[in-house]
Order: structure tokens, then C-alpha cells, then sequence
């Protein structure tokens, strides 16, 4: 079985495990892997711009290997663990992971990771010409264009969550 399968399906089950028969686990999953990766557990995947925010091939690709093939991978995994360091990482974001929007109207957890991973590629990733990205008020906008369905005041407290986790870096000139 391919180290990067296992490594995945060790990653996930500490995040409470993963699905692929329903497409909104399948949004999460993506969701939770870009965030994990924000805490410095770089698992490799890269991730680009798609319908619902930033979306990685090569770990939908892994995710699916890992889902059809899951009763000899939960057999092989019995014989690894996540180490001590990917372990601390995942422990460090896993609130924010599990968090829900603390609007009153609240998002579906898969809406809530999906608005949480597009505001901070859309902030940090995305080559953006026509927005000041250090702007928040431009940069939500611009997410609301994207993304109509989310409303200012969910782009916004999730840009607020975000920045309490220190996930959003706004840029300073040293002089």
C-alpha cells in the first residue's frame, strides 16, 4: 500500500475519519486537509482554485484509493501511528477543524470549512489583479462575487476566525 494512502487515512482517522460515498464528506475532506496543512503539516498536496474553494486532484485521487480500499488499509494501519510532531499539528488545528460558524443562521460543518479554506486561499494563494487583498472589506467582496451563496456577515466571521488563529497575515514594509 502506497506510504501516502496510509499516512492519509492515519491523518484522517485523527480527525475523526473520512467518507467518500457522500459529496459533502468528500468538500470536508478536502477542507480539512488544506487547514491541517496551514498548521506546518505539509502532507504535499497543493491545492488550486475550483467551484468550492481550493480543491486538490492528487489527494482526491489518495482519498479514493484509501476509501476503496479500506478494509486492507485499516488492516495495514494497525501497525503504524502518526508520530509525535504530525500528531502536536493536527491537535493544534483540530478545534478550528471541528469549529461551526458561530452565526445564528449556522452553516453546514461542509459549508463552514468550505467558506473557512476559500477565504484564506482567496486571501493567501490566489493571484488576484483585481482586489487589494489586504483589504478586508475588497477581499470580501470579492469572495461574495465568488461565492454568492455565503452571505458578508459569514465571509467576515470567518475571516475573523481565521485571523484569531493567526491564519490570516497581513503584509508589513520594513523601513
Amino acid at each position: 500500500m502506497d506510504e501516502k494512502v496510509i499516512e492519509l487515512k492515519l491523518c484522517l482517522d485523527k480527525l475523526g475519519g473520512f467518507r467518500m460515498d457522500d459529496f459533502k464528506e468528500r468538500i470536508a475532506l478536502q477542507k480539512k486537509i488544506y487547514l491541517m496543512q496551514l498548521s506546518g503539516l505539509d502532507l504535499g498536496y497543493r491545492f488550486n482554485w475550483y467551484i468550492r474553494g481550493p480543491y486538490s486532484p492528487s489527494l482526491a485521487d489518495v482519498a479514493f484509493d484509501a476509501w476503496n480500499n479500506k478494509d486492507l488499509l485499516d488492516e495495514i494501519c494497525l501497525e503504524y501511528e502518526l508520530n509525535q510532531e504530525a500528531s502536536e499539528h493536527i491537535d493544534k488545528i483540530k478545534d478550528l477543524i471541528e469549529s461551526k460558524c458561530p452565526l445564528e443562521d449556522d452553516l453546514e460543518h461542509y459549508k463552514w470549512l468550505e467558506l473557512l479554506a476559500s477565504v484564506h486561499y482567496l486571501k493567501h494563494v490566489a493571484y488576484l489583479t483585481d482586489v487589494n487583498k489586504e483589504n478586508k472589506n475588497d477581499l470580501c467582496q470579492k469572495i461574495k462575487s465568488l461565492k454568492p451563496f455565503f452571505t458578508l456577515e459569514q465571509i467576515e466571521v470567518a475571516w475573523d476566525t481565521l485571523n484569531k488563529w493567526g491564519l490570516i497575515k497581513n503584509k508589513t514594509l520594513k523601513t
